[in-house]
């Protein structure tokens, strides 16, 4: 894991995961790269550098239609929202407490 205190430098820490471990900064590569149907909950752990110890979370499909997936991540802090591109499943927009986070710019439109 690589992990980056506030004001410390970038560290490598290793940790005993029972299961699969990811850090944020690869959150949006593992949800691309989910098989997302119906009813399907994926789990992984989180390493928090701060507290020294794993995190659950999960995901499960909230909806799917033609153009879009939208994911639903449970984490401690609790539920965001993700908008995948239903071809490809790149992330489009992340949504934390009502709140839109980020959305990937369209270049068709810019």
């Amino acid at each position: 894991m690589h992990q980056q205190l506030r004001g410390s430098p970038l560290d490598n820490r290793k940790v005993d995961a029972p299961g699969v471990a990811i850090d944020e900064n690869v959150l949006n590569f593992y949800l691309e790269r989910q098989n997302w149907i119906a009813g399907k909950t994926i789990e992984w752990q989180r390493y928090n550098a701060a507290q020294s110890r794993l995190l659950p979370n999960t995901a499960k499909l909230e909806k799917k239609e033609k153009d879009k997936i939208r994911v639903t991540v449970t984490t401690d802090i609790g539920p965001n929202l993700y908008d995948l591109r239903a071809g490809d499943r790149v992330v489009l927009r992340m949504e934390a407490a009502g709140a839109e986070q980020f959305a990937l710019a369209d270049p068709v439109k810019q």
